[in-house]
């Protein structure tokens, strides 16, 4: 039977000390997922603003479309028009790819580094909690010494 009385204080210490590391652990874990959840809502953005741009070009094409159909003239005007709305829908198009192949390579970048650094500091918690375990066995063990040797009775 153990008869230090500051056992309790050091198992309920090492007991903290779990906990704040599985705390540690379960905040990184979930900035983990958010990192995960940001880049998937990046790329739905993406995916609808190409969308919009799409729907944008077909309904001025069937505007355009509509209004050289019932103008009663030969004339070239409403296919100069197209073709210079096509090419700024085209120039619009490689600016979006562009910004977007930028924005993910960024957030990618920015990703992998949030990574490294999370790895880096659970292997720091998991080394200091090693060590703060280790150290509160080792004073516990100084304290039963420092017991047995007063011959102290406790009841």
């Amino acid at each position: 039977m153990n008869n230090n009385p500051f056992a309790p204080m050091f198992e309920l210490q090492r007991q903290s000390i779990e906990q704040n590391q599985k705390m540690i652990e379960q905040s990184i874990e979930v900035q983990n997922e958010m990192s995960k959840s940001f880049v998937k809502a990046v790329e739905s953005q993406k995916s609808a603003q190409e969308k919009g741009v799409d729907a944008w070009k077909s309904a001025t094409e069937t505007s355009l479309n509509v209004a050289d159909a019932t103008t009663p003239t030969d004339s070239t005007a409403f296919t100069d028009l197209q073709e210079t709305i096509n090419d700024q829908f085209d120039a619009l198009s490689d600016i979006h790819t562009d910004v977007w192949e930028s924005a993910e390579r960024n957030i990618e970048a920015g990703t992998e580094v949030s990574d490294d650094m999370n790895e880096i500091l659970l292997s720091f918690i998991n080394d200091s909690v090693e060590i703060a375990m280790k150290t509160s066995e080792q004073f516990e063990e100084q304290s039963e010494t420092v017991v047995d040797a007063t011959d102290v009775e406790i009841e």
